[in-house]
């Protein structure tokens, strides 16, 4: 199972589940820099970030973990239906004692 109180001792140490890719002086993104190699333009970046959630949502399903949409990705769904033109992300949610776990099916 799951140790809550460890993970909530870890979390307060401030671990990272990754290190974002430095974009040049002063620009970082939310890249996992393992995986980032060049920025997208926009239009294939905002097709790129819905292929990602949904392959999210089926893994997220499959592992019976709850998540929702979280920030801008939340108000764009509820004003427009639709993610909001200027964000450049996807903003989800998961509860905290699911970090763990998902870090395990990242491995997987």
């Amino acid at each position: 199972g799951i140790n809550a109180e460890y993970m909530g001792r870890e979390l307060l140490r401030g671990a990272k589940f990754f290190f974002e890719a430095d974009m040049g002086p002063g620009k970082k993104q939310h890249y996992d820099k393992r995986y980032f190699k060049y920025d997208l333009p926009v239009n294939e970046r905002h097709k790129t970030l819905e292929k990602l959630f949904v392959e999210f949502a089926q893994l997220m399903d499959h592992y019976n973990i709850p998540y929702w949409l979280d920030f801008g990705s939340l108000l764009g769904w509820y004003w427009n239906k639709a993610k909001l033109p200027w964000d450049d992300d996807i903003d989800v949610g998961i509860y905290w004692n699911f970090l763990f776990p998902l870090k395990w099916i990242s491995k997987v």
